[in-house]
């Protein structure tokens, strides 16, 4: 396949579990994406019901775009699954998405790859995600409430919660897979060094020295079933991934920024500890 000249070329990593109902929406939404060439990682965790078969009837159609990986076993998320898979990036930019989310947008990568070019301190773009539970119907828009931060603004905020977008509305830059240090997704995946997809975006913004900028336009929509490879994990198994997290986050931080954290940290409690001891002597006197 000759590549465009315009190097509008996108790799989409897909991890997929039982999403038979719903992987054409996905995968339509992907291929449907104006002015650019998707290139579509599908990794299958070993699934339990027709997943590889309606992927497979996909990859007939269309031989150059699709590739198909498949897990013996199941890894139980995302991330071990993807790392079990050699996968071969081919474009100029990369996104993920999950084999029951979808995208709104068809415009959604060219408006973020136009964005990229024009903006060379960025080394991603995110979009507006509608989170949408099915069997209830309740929608709600996930998006920042900054627009553009890097990897300290992420770790000296007292809310970094504010940065948080969804995975899937994310296009990155490629060159954060040319780089040699573990900064490639597909190298930090393999090393199971990524923990998960957020630490990923700690460690691109970290050691890009590039900014993270939020675009508000239309873009993904995280289907939310309680059978996804995240909402499938218990209270505890989620509880367990986000303490990893946050201990892979700490030890790409600097200490400096360790230590102010803390006495931020601790200031606030010796502040409200102050409050509640002054109401309590008021209603005492």
């Amino acid at each position: 396949m000759v590549l465009p000249v315009n190097n509008n070329v996108i790799d989409v990593i897909c991890p997929i579990y039982n999403h038979a109902p719903y992987i054409e929406q996905c995968l339509m939404s992907i291929l449907n994406q104006q002015e650019v060439l998707v290139f579509i990682h599908l990794i299958d965790d070993a699934s339990t019901d027709n997943s590889v078969s309606i992927i497979e009837s996909f990859s007939i159609k269309y031989p150059l775009q699709i590739k198909l990986y498949i897990n013996p076993t199941s890894h139980g998320n995302a991330v071990e699954s993807i790392a079990a898979n050699k996968l071969d990036l081919k474009g100029n930019y990369w996104a993920y998405i999950e084999g029951d989310d979808f995208l709104l947008n068809a415009r959604k990568f060219i408006s973020q790859i136009e964005h990229l070019k024009n903006n060379t301190d960025l080394i991603a773009t995110a979009t507006r995600c509608l989170l949408w539970n099915p069997n209830t119907n309740m929608k709600k828009d996930i998006k920042p409430d900054v627009t553009k931060w890097n990897f300290y603004d992420l770790v000296t905020k007292k809310n970094s919660s504010r940065m948080y977008c969804h995975i899937s509305s994310i296009v990155w830059k490629s060159e954060t897979h040319s780089l040699d240090h573990q900064l490639s997704p597909i190298k930090s995946f393999q090393t199971n060094e990524s923990v998960s997809e957020v630490f990923l975006m700690h460690k691109i913004l970290k050691e890009s020295q590039k900014y993270m900028e939020f675009q508000d336009i239309e873009g993904s929509c995280y289907r939310y079933t309680g059978k996804g490879l995240w909402s499938r994990l218990s209270f505890e198994e989620q509880e367990k991934i986000n303490l990893n997290l946050q201990i892979s986050i700490d030890a790409i931080t600097p200490i400096w920024i360790r230590i102010k954290n803390k006495v931020d940290l601790m200031t606030l409690r010796c502040i409200g500890f102050k409050n509640k001891l002054k109401k309590f002597i008021i209603e005492n006197r």
